[in-house]
């Protein structure tokens, strides 16, 4: 067939194996794995945050693929512990956009992700990264979830509600967190170090 690529493989366990609307398919952690045989390292580990952050997968059961098939040949292994190993696969995180804000945000034990609070008014948030002994929440809003006039009215809201709380509230869009990637983390350095 013109235009597709065979990749074969001769061990195929039980664990790597699943059904997809009748066909016989690769599991999702193995063909994250799989991936890194052909794909750069930077593709692969978009795709297994993305997998992570839509729940379609867990760090678990990608670690368990490593080890499991982690043997030395086995191509696509390397490229696979390696974001295993260099970026941390939250499950707490919702989107993208806060995968890369909270990359950019400083290493600090008094930064908390996913922050839940209960504002002076009784709205229940969650702030996408919280500086407590501070009060200062940061958060990534992206037009996915924020784009309707009702989007709009339920953010200033819940912008304010946060505000009479006593906290300070900072927000972040796509383009800032990945066209200024470095204004951003000086910012955020500033706010949260």
């Amino acid at each position: 067939m013109a235009g597709v690529t065979i990749h074969r493989t001769n061990r195929l366990d039980p664990p790597d194996r699943t059904i997809v609307d009748g066909m016989p398919v690769t599991s999702l952690p193995r063909t994250l794995l799989d991936l890194g045989a052909v794909l750069p390292y930077e593709i692969v580990e978009q795709a297994a945050h993305d997998a992570v952050i839509r729940k379609l997968v867990t760090f678990e059961s990608l670690v368990a693929v490593v080890d499991r098939l982690g043997g030395r040949g086995r191509r696509g292994v390397g490229v696979l512990r390696a974001v295993l190993l260099g970026a941390a696969l939250d499950e707490r995180l919702e989107s993208e956009l806060e995968r890369r804000l909270v990359a950019l945000a400083p290493k600090s034990p008094h930064i908390e992700l996913q922050h839940r609070m209960t504002c002076v008014d009784g709205r229940v948030v969650r702030l996408d990264v919280a500086r407590r002994d501070r009060r200062i929440a940061v958060e990534g809003n992206g037009d996915r979830w924020h784009t309707t006039p009702k989007d709009a009215r339920r953010d200033r809201e819940r912008r304010r509600s946060i505000q009479a709380s006593g906290w300070d509230h900072y927000e972040y869009g796509w383009s800032e967190v990945t066209e200024t990637p470095e204004l951003v983390r000086a910012e955020l350095a500033v706010l949260l170090g």
